[in-house]
């Protein structure tokens, strides 16, 4: 590889381009890319093949290797994984899929998934609020109960910071502006309701007291 021309190319401008750097006295950051990534992605831009090929193939291969799944599936963006995420537990080539009256949570960085169910999906790195975004489209909210939406109340001598649940409801209100307001239910209440519920999304959301709880409601496709 390191005696392809392309390969050559890009290397001589990639040390021209830092090689200017090297003097600057504070450094606000280190490059992205190094020089075998943007060869491996401009000859894949070549080939036109961008979003499937055997470089992707090769990928998911070793990401299942790496962790042990049985599939992975790349896609274009996060917004699109979350959007995948939502819709292969609402298909209905999915015997155990997400029906209506189910309740599934999403969790902050610190809530104990695996203490209290068996289903965990990770969207590490993730807000809560930029995923409510993303899935609400495809996520009816329950029309037949009074709070369809929960969250953990502050234990005792705490507080919570009014501003998670201001950012959760922008990203519901856009989606459903007459959301019913808001339950706060005791900590070991909400465990309780995890135990039973249908999954826990773990986020990379770092808000205290983030975690949030949806009940679903009626949809085409349940």
């Amino acid at each position: 590889m390191k005696n392809n021309f392309l390969y050559k190319s890009i290397k001589n401008e990639w040390q021209k381009f830092h090689s200017k750097r090297k003097n600057k006295k504070i450094k606000l950051h280190e490059p992205t890319f190094g020089v075998e990534e943007i060869f491996n992605f401009t000859k894949q831009l070549i080939t036109t093949n961008v979003t499937m090929g055997k470089q992707v193939e090769s990928f998911e291969k070793k990401i299942c290797d790496k962790f042990g799944f049985r599939y992975a599936v790349s896609s274009n963006s996060g917004s699109s994984a979350n959007l995948l995420m939502i819709s292969a537990l609402m298909s209905n080539l999915y015997s155990k899929r997400l029906k209506k009256n189910d309740e599934i949570i999403f969790a902050d960085a610190h809530f104990p998934a695996y203490s209290f169910n068996k289903k965990i999906l990770r969207a590490d790195g993730v807000r809560i609020s930029d995923l409510l975004s993303s899935i609400l489209p495809l996520f009816v909210l329950d029309e037949y109960v009074l709070h369809p939406i929960v969250m953990m109340a502050a234990v005792e001598g705490d507080s919570l910071d009014p501003s998670v649940e201001k950012r959760y409801l922008e990203s519901i209100n856009s989606i459903y502006p007459d959301t019913p307001k808001i339950e706060r239910i005791d900590r070991f209440d909400f465990y309780e309701r995890t135990k039973g519920a249908f999954a826990v999304v773990v986020t990379g959301e770092t808000a205290k007291y983030g975690n949030i709880l949806i009940k679903k409601g009626v949809t085409l496709i349940n």
